[in-house]
């Protein structure tokens, strides 16, 4: 199972397993009949508070690769409870409430399972909520946290960061974001709604965020050297097309003999819109893949019998490394005779 170095999630997904999931139902009113006699049917709002582990699966299933409308096929649920240190009884009883509470629908496969993440599309809508990025490595800190309160505020406190990053922009020396106590208590159970027990919560300290309870209001600010997803996204962006763009040239250099590609034959063959494809491969198959996958295809392109032209170096990519993975899946056990 390939997971990817970053995930978009909903900001709305975020603000929900933070808070409380909404889920609307129909009723009938037997006190409030229409003219006929007839109850009226009326939409209420129901509101689930998802566990720890609930959590931490739907988040974990936005960095396998999910396509535009958000369904990821033949998932493997041994693997799912490898990666989130559970049984694989676990990730069933949470697949059960993620779908009840309509944040996923799920079914059998002969490699495991397809999952859909209900929500996945309108993450890109124009008039939606947005998504933002968070790392697999930061995901990793996340699900260590023991206590769902303080998992929930961090997620508030990437979610409250990632929407000042446009008042960061007026104002660049202002970097501190914060959390008041009333907003707290929008999203926190009614238990944990005095300042003592905030400041408690607030108190589970992670790599990322410095954090400080002044007053009614939690304080807190990247600590030195910390990114988050948005700018370290950034950071990967630049690092891989650096890197692909010297796998090109190296990659002719060992093929051609010569000791470099003066005529630019091969570079000039690749468009920026293409380097800027290979870099979103990377991030999910991997720079490494992408590099094996770029050697074959740069010996076929231009040093085979049969050389083509190729069109859409992406798309091409993308195919050798799909086809390889493939090939590596044939001998696998199914998953259903593996799992207990």
């Amino acid at each position: 199972m390939i997971k990817k170095e970053f995930a978009k999630i909903g900001k709305q997904i975020i603000r929900q397993l933070s808070s409380t999931v909404e889920k609307y139902k129909d009723i009938e009113d037997h006190m409030d009949l229409d003219a006929h006699g007839n109850p009226t049917i009326k939409t209420v709002a129901e509101h689930h508070r998802l566990s720890k582990s609930q959590i931490s699966q739907l988040i974990f299933y936005h960095f396998l690769h999910v396509d535009e409308r958000g369904i990821i096929c033949d998932v493997s649920e041994k693997e799912i409870a490898a990666a989130l240190n559970c049984t694989v009884r676990t990730v069933r009883n949470n697949n059960v409430v993620l779908a009840e509470t309509e944040l996923i629908s799920y079914s059998r496969s002969g490699k495991g399972i397809n999952i859909c993440i209900v929500p996945y599309p309108q993450y890109f809508e124009e008039h939606g909520f947005g998504f933002m990025e968070l790392e697999y490595t930061r995901f990793e800190e996340l699900i260590l946290i023991e206590n769902v309160n303080a998992l929930r505020l961090e997620l508030r406190k990437e979610l409250v960061y990632d929407n000042d990053t446009i008042k960061r922009q007026f104002n660049p020396g202002e970097n501190t974001s914060k959390i008041s106590f009333n907003d707290y208590k929008i999203f926190t159970p009614k238990y944990t709604h005095y300042k003592g027990m905030m400041q408690k919560i607030a108190e589970t300290q992670m790599s990322a965020f410095k954090t400080v309870v002044q007053g009614s209001t939690i304080f807190f600010v990247l600590k030195d050297g910390a990114k988050n997803g948005k700018m370290s996204k950034q950071e990967k962006k630049d690092q891989y097309d650096a890197a692909i763009r010297l796998t090109i040239e190296e990659t002719f250099v060992k093929l051609s003999g010569h000791s470099t590609d003066s005529t630019g034959i091969v570079m000039s063959s690749f468009q920026n819109e293409d380097i800027a494809d290979l870099v979103q491969l990377s991030f999910e198959y991997g720079i490494e893949r992408v590099k094996s996958a770029l050697y074959s295809l740069i010996e076929q392109a231009f040093f085979s019998h049969d050389a083509q032209v190729v069109e859409n170096y992406g798309g091409k990519i993308r195919t050798l490394i799909r086809k390889e993975l493939s090939k590596n899946l044939q001998d696998q056990v199914p998953a259903e005779l593996t799992a207990s």
